[in-house]
């Protein structure tokens, strides 16, 4: 049997016990380690679905282990870059997967984690927008900005916040890439969403601990 047991980080409320897993015969298994903050970034209240099982009789979950165990096996067949795009698909993908599971338990707050994650999604497609703001999203999704700020809130964070770590993390990604190096640093923090270039390098660098310009020197893959 296999014995595992949350912990790590900072203590969450209303952890579930440590629990086991019985195989009644010899099996194969994947661990897959995500580091919290992406899962939060993906799924609210994340804690409420510690030790739920899936099902491969259920296609989308079905997908999701394909693609995941896929993921696991290419090694070093693909290149970092495309390695961390593979792996927020994955994401991406698991975070559904969870979402769908969750629209049949019964929960309080299942109508904010709900539009929570919807306005994630789409800050995530829609970042480079520069005139992206909490007016224009609550517009759209027809709440106002009080209450969106409140969502946000219940993370921890803001919707600021989040954005703005969007925006640094889609730069750094670019600062990194090989096929990028010709780029100028401020044409990628344009389209990423930035319009005041002293904005960006004090963000970045304290968000990275260095300038751009150090950063991709330092950070250029194979």
């Amino acid at each position: 049997h296999v014995r595992i047991c949350a912990g790590g980080g900072r203590k969450l409320p209303s952890l579930p016990r440590p629990y086991e897993l019985r195989f009644p015969s010899q099996f194969r298994q994947t661990v897959l380690r995500i580091p919290i903050q992406a899962l939060r970034e993906r799924i609210s209240n994340i804690e409420r679905l510690t030790a739920t099982p899936l099902s491969r009789k259920n296609p989308l979950a079905k997908l999701a282990f394909d693609y995941l165990a896929g993921l696991a096996g290419i090694g070093d067949s693909v290149d970092v870059e495309s390695k961390r795009r593979l792996a927020r698909q994955g994401l991406d993908l698991l975070a559904t997967v969870m979402g769908e599971h969750c629209k049949g338990m019964v929960h309080p707050s299942a109508r904010r984690t709900s539009l929570l994650y919807r306005i994630k999604d789409y800050l995530r497609a829609n970042y480079a927008d520069s005139q992206i703001s909490l007016t224009s999203v609550a517009r759209a999704y027809g709440v106002s900005p009080r209450y969106i700020s409140s969502l946000f809130q219940d993370e921890q964070t803001s919707f600021g916040r989040f954005l703005l770590d969007l925006r640094l993390q889609c730069c750094a990604e670019q600062l990194r890439s090989n096929t990028q190096q010709s780029v100028l640093i401020s044409i990628i923090a344009y389209r990423s969403g930035f319009t005041d270039m002293a904005y960006f390098s004090r963000v970045f660098k304290a968000r990275f601990g260095a300038c751009a310009s150090d950063f991709r020197h330092r950070n250029s893959v194979e």
